[in-house]
């Protein structure tokens, strides 16, 4: 029995490795089936040459409501969707931009110089800036200690350096990936901080415009509700995945036990899709 990983990022987006040198990690680490689920940009098929483990494509799309992103699974004619969403990536780097120079004004060691010299010397994707990769730099100077502190204390809403991004409704998120015949997933809930209870409110509500399916296990997200989530999600015909948000191999780890039922099922949803064109 193998394991799965239906959540990791490559150099496509945020993350520091290639999707031919994620996929090798993946084999290394016992995976038989995996996900690559770049932010904001759709990946293809990579299953050539590559029997050994089987891998569907997917994308991660931010939000209008804070803390909500969306998981897209087996995306049709990724490519036509990329080139609607890098008109809002150009957009959103004139954002980061903003907030580099807001930064600099303060008194703050930063550039647009220096923090794509930095994620090129770290082989991070720096070909169009976002805030995830500015969060990077800021942890590297030691201005914060992670991700949640960068965006509670430095450049999340309501502080000093906040300039909103450009960003797409749920709802529109979930229709986007209907058009493309792809699977919703709501990712890595608990990030949401919302009790459970309005977590399930809220799920439902997402059900109604199209979601799918439910994270339940995110290795970067302690989900203390993971069990109860999964069987809310069985009674109410909502699909179930797991997967580590794998970014980097010098902090993140590859691969989640599992007996495939998962991956199966996801699989037989999107085959349904598919098969629906």
């Amino acid at each position: 029995m193998g394991k799965i990983d239906l959540h990791l990022h490559t150099n496509n987006s945020d993350g520091s490795l290639s999707n031919k040198e994620v996929i090798s990690l993946a084999l290394q680490n016992n995976c038989s089936a995996i996900a690559i689920t770049d932010h904001d940009f759709a990946s293809s098929e990579i299953q050539e040459n590559n029997s050994d483990i089987e891998i569907i494509n997917g994308i991660e799309f931010n939000t209008t409501v804070t803390n909500m992103h969306i998981l897209g699974y087996g995306i049709l004619n990724p490519q036509e969707l990329n080139y609607f969403l890098k008109r809002i990536k150009f957009q959103n780097e004139l954002v980061t931009l903003k907030v580099i120079n807001l930064l600099q004004n303060d008194g703050y060691d930063i550039s647009e110089y220096k923090v794509i010299k930095y994620l090129a010397e770290n082989n991070f994707n720096y070909n169009i800036l976002d805030k995830r990769k500015l969060v990077k730099y800021l942890i590297y100077k030691h201005y914060v200690s992670d991700v949640l502190s960068a965006y509670q204390n430095l450049i999340g809403l309501g502080q000093k350096y906040y300039v909103p991004n450009k960003k797409i409704k749920p709802q529109e998120v979930i229709r986007l990936i209907n058009r493309y015949k792809g699977v919703s997933i709501l990712a890595h809930p608990n990030i949401l901080n919302l009790s459970i209870q309005d977590l399930k409110s809220t799920i439902l509500d997402l059900k109604d415009l199209g979601l799918m399916g439910v994270e339940v296990e995110n290795l970067k997200m302690n989900l203390a509700y993971s069990n109860d989530l999964a069987l809310f999600c069985l009674k109410n015909n909502l699909l179930i995945t797991k997967g580590s948000d794998f970014h980097d191999p010098r902090t993140d780890k590859i691969g989640l036990e599992d007996d495939r039922e998962i991956y199966k099922k996801l699989k037989l949803k999107i085959g349904e899709r598919h098969n629906n064109c």
